[in-house]
């Protein structure tokens, strides 16, 4: 855990009496001192467990009214400073979902994601899509809509002057401008089913994915999904949830072992921290 960046918790508000924005600043102040208490302890498990204790208190003040992305990384460090990828993984992610340039987040939620093993499919790793198509990483989706309307009109005026005045140079334009239009299109196609579901992240350890929704049923990996793993939840099918990974690939988990990102509960229970 060495590697945590910014791993120090920021007292945004600590000190101010009350409450802010619906937040109880008594809870971000028990787990600033929590925390600034967990570092001065040698002993692994005291330490560990002095994390988990500002955890929860950051947790807590961020079930309790409007929480910022600031607020959500403090429980994300302290998370991962106990040793708890799940719930750090998480805690980023929503963080990220109030505030998507949120640096501290951006670096630790990338950091969360190189503990995990390696054959477990992670949402931030470069895929085909951004392998072949390099505006998906450069361009919002807003940005490459504009640019394949540009690019259509371009191809469509390309192909029109070459037949007019046949052109190789005009019919090669209009080639170039026609296959640009096309990624274009693709990615953004291609990110809308990527984005289909509820995001979500495995917050219990050793969670098996199985084939179909049963209990019976084999499992899709040779080993448990491990806490942090980000997926999407497209069908549900009580207690059962069926998810989608990074990769494509589906499978069903007990909903229990999800925790939604947009949601502060379980998909049927309440978390376990609360």
């Amino acid at each position: 855990m060495k590697r945590i960046f910014a791993c120090a918790i920021i007292s945004i508000i600590t000190g101010l009496p009350g409450i802010v924005n619906g937040v109880r600043v008594d809870l971000i102040d028990e787990g600033i001192t929590a925390y600034a208490k967990a570092q001065s302890i040698t002993d692994r498990d005291a330490r560990i467990a002095a994390f988990s204790r500002a955890e929860r208190f950051f947790e807590q003040a961020a079930r309790s009214g409007n929480a910022s992305a600031a607020l959500y990384a403090n429980t994300g460090i302290a998370a991962l400073q106990a040793e708890r990828i799940g719930p750090a993984v998480l805690a980023f992610r929503r963080a990220l979902a109030i505030d998507p340039d949120h640096t501290r987040s951006q670096r630790n939620l990338t950091h969360a994601r190189s503990l995990l093993p390696t054959w477990v499919p992670k949402s931030g790793a470069e895929g085909v899509l951004d392998t072949f198509f390099l505006w998906h990483r450069i361009l919002s989706a807003s940005e490459r809509a504009a640019a394949g309307a540009v690019c259509f009109l371009l191809a469509t005026l390309a192909f029109a002057v070459a037949i007019r005045w046949p052109n190789r140079l005009a019919r090669g334009a209009g080639m170039v401008f026609a296959a640009t239009w096309l990624g274009l299109i693709a990615s953004l196609a291609l990110e809308s089913y990527a984005d289909q579901g509820d995001h979500a992240v495995i917050t219990v350890d050793e969670t098996v994915a199985r084939a179909s929704d049963s209990a019976n049923a084999p499992a899709r990996f040779s080993e448990p999904l491990p806490g942090g793993t980000e997926v999407v939840v497209t069908e549900r099918r009580t207690p059962w949830a069926r998810i989608r990974f990074a990769n494509g690939r589906e499978a069903w988990v007990n909903g229990q072992s999800l925790t939604l990102v947009s949601d502060l509960t379980r998909l049927s229970v309440k978390s376990k921290l609360e």
